[in-house]
């Protein structure tokens, strides 16, 4: 998301572009003191897309698919490295999960 368009629209986020980069610093930041490895990455890439979709929320009161896709996928590849599980056992659980959470709307 372009920080310019933020600062141009008529909004609540008007004028607190820092603010938006301090939060998503602040985020990576203690996603990697939590975890200094390949975790501590995709915390930090799932809490920069997080705070990407709460700013489009805000703006436009709208979240983006293709943020909530990343986000999917994001989950999917984690959990397929990290999970003690086997591969297919734990994207079958992601995907579970998933469904359950839409069904659950």
């Amino acid at each position: 998301m372009d920080p310019s368009c933020i600062r141009d629209a008529d909004t609540p986020v008007r004028g607190n572009v820092l603010l938006i980069v301090l939060i998503g610093a602040l985020a990576v930041g203690l996603s990697f003191a939590a975890s200094p490895d390949w975790r501590g990455v995709f915390g930090s890439a799932l809490a920069l897309l997080m705070l990407a979709i709460a700013v489009s929320d805000i703006r436009h009161f709208i979240v983006p698919d293709v943020l909530s896709a990343s986000a999917f996928i994001l989950g999917l590849i984690f959990a397929g490295l990290f999970d003690d599980a086997q591969l297919a056992e734990a994207v079958l659980t992601c995907l579970l999960r998933a469904a359950a959470a839409a069904l659950a709307r």
